[in-house]
């Protein structure tokens, strides 16, 4: 049996939880069950399962604290000297007062302090004991250490302005502190505003307001938004020009018409013909449901002598709600005529491909041809740029242009860089003149771009996006193989890079290694964030800091790691296979052999979706690994022989996996098998897709059907799905033939 290597002696006195757990007598081997121990489960990142087996470098108060049963962590733990784990877990658990008490004593690493300090200031809040959070979160504040770089700092910011509005700590208290802040968040903003006016110091009151004004994203925030802009609607006149613009913008952004109406016309008053102010107005008709009229005030606008940033907004106003009208080639023809007159605006090239998009869809070929002519004319090696220029080349294609196509891609090739090299080195195996030529480029493709999709397409044509249902088997081969490839991988890393002083003893990184040890994940995922942001030029570091992580089922973390910071002294291969890594294993197998899927399909759309992260929730409200929207969760849930998932139960890792999975076999069944068709499904919506489905036929031909999606999001994301899923079957395949 394989032994995992041996923590060094200097790792051991700083890391003697997290990494002993993985690091020490894991079983190996592929005759080992490695499903037995919690070891494995936890290396998975299964907490759950962890928690019925014996044995483990983690105690059973850990686990449980992972799994969110806070209450049974507290039993677990007991008595003991370690009062600020008691204290957290009590705050965790709702029990505010025994956790005031118990955070009580100061702790030695700043990190760690900072924390106390923080929840003991949450825990008297929740307990409506405003000075004595005041005081905790001043502390907290007040200390020149804590004021760059330091996790939660803004929220302990908003907790002691919170405070003040019930309390009214000394204001210049508030400001001293404000101004060794580098910046605000926007809650901190509007609460200074509301603040401020209660002080009567309109001034600072209107600023604050301004600042705060620019993005709203939780509950609170936009109560306070509200209230401010509801107070301010009726003195606009003490404002500038500009500032009255944004304050207009800002009621329609929170659906306060009225109010936006109001500001509006004391605007109107003050300021009588300005072009913005009736732009202004045509996007509260828009909002109120009016989207005639307001099409008529942008159309009107374009045309009037209205300056030109006014005239741009105008027209990009007026293909976006053409768009939302259901009249397309008015809306590809606007698109398409912004792009043409600003070319020197940033969404001048997303507009001339989302026109000839349009076009596609409506059947105007040559429009869309030439509009993507147009674009392509400029040169650009921007993004956006290359894939309309792969698109071009596919409907060419389609057409019978092979000659024009393969010159395009010729041009293509030589300023493209690694990430489309793969798309352009298929398209000219499928556009070249002669056999030779077709095999030269296939070649090509499969040596230089092996773990892409586009060359299991050329090495294997259509039957690498056809699953027969019954592969069991071969599932659970391919999912041994990759978790031991991968491990062996994490443990290269940590043998042969060694962390130096400066890392180890970092605070940070000594509360790391506590947290972790206590099952505390998120004040953790603080910790790396710092850490990263401090030692991410030093490899060693980030090697050390990528294997904490990663041994410890913080999945995400260690992919953003690699993403960001990159672990550059290693070798391809290395790099390669820790990129693809597997995680949920047990559930993503149940659930592979109960729909009749290869698990590296599942695997892929995990990685895609959430990197792992079993709490990722997604700015529309997807959620959990596979990320599925509440409503279709609940849906699927009644499917498969439930009462239909909560929004707690679809953040369990078995309830995710079994309902996204069962989701992508019930598109596959109403896509004519076809994975391409299924993925875009998935993402884009079937209703959306199904103009898309009909004309290209993805079961047919998969890569002409990827190229010609119309929704940019959706294209990507089937490419990358593909890639991620063509990456864990070849490397699965390296490892069985012992590379």
């Amino acid at each position: 049996m394989y032994i995992f290597g041996v923590v060094r002696k200097r790792m051991k006195r700083l890391v003697p939880l997290c990494l002993v757990l993985i690091y020490i007598l894991a079983p190996f081997s592929r005759a080992a069950d490695s499903g037995s121990s919690r070891n494995m489960h936890v290396w998975r990142a299964e907490y759950e399962h962890a928690l019925s087996e014996p044995g483990g470098g983690l105690d059973d108060a850990a686990c449980l604290t992972m799994s969110g049963d806070m209450t049974g962590a507290i039993e677990a733990l007991g008595q003991t000297d370690d009062t600020f784990r008691r204290g957290l877990l009590s705050y965790k658990a709702g029990f505010y007062r025994e956790s005031a008490d118990l955070l009580e004593f100061e702790q030695t690493n700043s990190y760690l302090e900072f924390y106390r300090l923080y929840f003991r200031a949450s825990a008297y809040f929740k307990l409506e004991l405003f000075t004595e959070a005041a005081e905790s979160a001043v502390l907290l504040l007040a200390d020149p250490i804590y004021n760059t770089g330091y996790p939660l700092r803004s929220r302990a910011l908003e907790l002691l302005l919170e405070t003040t509005l019930y309390h009214g700590t000394g204001t210049d208290t508030i400001l001293a502190i404000c101004a060794q802040a580098e910046q605000f968040s926007n809650r901190s903003s509007l609460l200074l505003a509301k603040i401020m006016l209660g002080k009567k110091r309109e001034e600072e009151a209107a600023s604050f307001f301004l600042k705060g004004i620019s993005s709203v994203a939780d509950s609170l925030s936009e109560k306070l938004c509200e209230e401010l802009i509801e107070h301010y609607s009726g003195r606009i006149s003490s404002f500038e020009l500009d500032d009255v613009f944004h304050i207009a913008k800002a009621a329609i952004r929170q659906d306060m018409l009225k109010e936006a109406r109001t500001i509006l016309s004391e605007a109107e008053k003050k300021h009588p013909g300005d072009y913005r102010f009736k732009l202004a107005r045509g996007d509260v008709h828009r909002a109120s449901g009016k989207r005639k009229r307001a099409l008529k005030i942008y159309k009107d606008l374009f045309r009037s002598h209205a300056p030109v940033d006014v005239k741009k907004d105008a027209l990009l106003r007026i293909a976006s709600l053409e768009y939302a009208l259901k009249r397309y080639e008015s809306s590809a023809m606007s698109y398409r005529l912004f792009g043409l007159y600003y070319p020197s605006h940033r969404r001048s090239a997303r507009s001339l491909d989302l026109a000839a998009r349009l076009f596609v869809s409506s059947g105007n070929y040559f429009d869309a041809l030439q509009t993507w002519s147009r674009l392509r004319e400029r040169g650009s090696n921007k993004r956006i740029s290359i894939e309309a220029s792969l698109s071009e080349c596919a409907l060419r294609y389609k057409l019978g242009d092979n000659a024009a196509s393969y010159s395009i891609l010729r041009e293509l090739l030589a300023r493209t860089d690694e990430r489309y090299k793969a798309g352009v080195l298929y398209w000219l195996s499928r556009t070249s003149k002669t056999p030779s030529e077709r095999e030269a480029w296939k070649k090509r493709l499969e040596a230089e771009c092996e773990l892409s999709f586009y060359a299991l397409a050329s090495r294997d044509g259509i039957e690498a996006f056809e699953f027969e249902e019954d592969h069991s088997e071969q599932s659970s081969l391919l999912v041994e193989r990759l978790e031991e490839r991968e491990r062996e991988f994490v443990d290269l890393v940590y043998r042969d890079l060694e962390p130096g002083p400066p890392l180890l003893g970092d605070p940070a990184y000594e509360a790391l290694d506590y947290l972790l040890g206590s099952g505390f994940i998120e004040e953790a995922r603080t910790c790396v964030t710092d850490l990263a942001d401090r030692f991410g030029s030093d490899s060693a570091a980030m090697a050390a800091l990528y294997t904490t992580v990663r041994s410890s089922g913080l999945v995400d973390l260690g992919l953003k790691i690699l993403w960001t910071r990159g672990i550059s002294s290693y070798p391809v291969a290395t790099d390669i296979s820790l990129r693809y890594p597997i995680a949920y294993s047990a559930s993503v197998s149940e659930a592979a052999a109960r729909n009749g899927l290869p698990v590296e399909i599942i695997f892929a759309v995990i990685r895609e979706e959430s990197s792992f992260n079993r709490y990722a929730i997604s700015w529309a409200g997807a959620m959990g690994l596979m990320q599925l929207m509440p409503k279709t969760g609940s849906w699927i849930g009644k499917k498969i022989d439930t009462e239909g998932f909560t929004r707690d139960e679809l953040l369990i890792p078995d309830n995710n996996i079994a309902a996204g999975s069962w989701y992508i076999r019930y598109l596959l069944d109403r896509s004519e098998s076809s994975i391409v068709a299924a993925l875009a499904s998935y993402n884009g919506g079937e209703t959306r897709l199904s103009g898309w489905r009909r004309t290209f036929k993805p079961a047919d031909d998969p890569l002409l059907a990827i190229e010609l999606i119309g929704l940019m999001e959706t294209r990507r994301y089937v490419k990358r799905v593909l890639d991620s899923m063509t990456a864990y079957r070849t490397l699965a395949r390296e490892e069985e033939k012992g590379l």
